[in-house]
């Protein structure tokens, strides 16, 4: 473990820190708040919501958001939502 921790110390540096945290924020607008992600499918599906955004539902639960989906919601979220 200590091996494993000392070469990300080694090699980290700012530049990739900057650079991952730029490009952290980039997906998380395209996934959030543009028409091919998550906002995309809530115009499509009136508001039915997915999976990722539900901890600890029951089999009843999944069943009944991915009836919300409809075929149209879950083919788009299958297909144009980054995964």
């Amino acid at each position: 473990m200590n091996l494993i921790a000392k070469t990300v110390i080694e090699k980290a540096t700012w530049k990739k820190a900057l650079s991952f945290t730029v490009l952290f924020a980039f997906f998380l607008v395209l996934i959030n708040f543009t028409g091919i992600g998550v906002a995309g499918l809530l115009s499509i599906t009136d508001g039915a919501n997915i999976l990722d955004f539900e901890f600890g539902f029951t089999h009843e639960r999944a069943s009944e958001m991915l009836m919300a989906l409809g075929s149209d919601g879950r083919a788009f979220y299958l297909t144009r939502v980054i995964p």
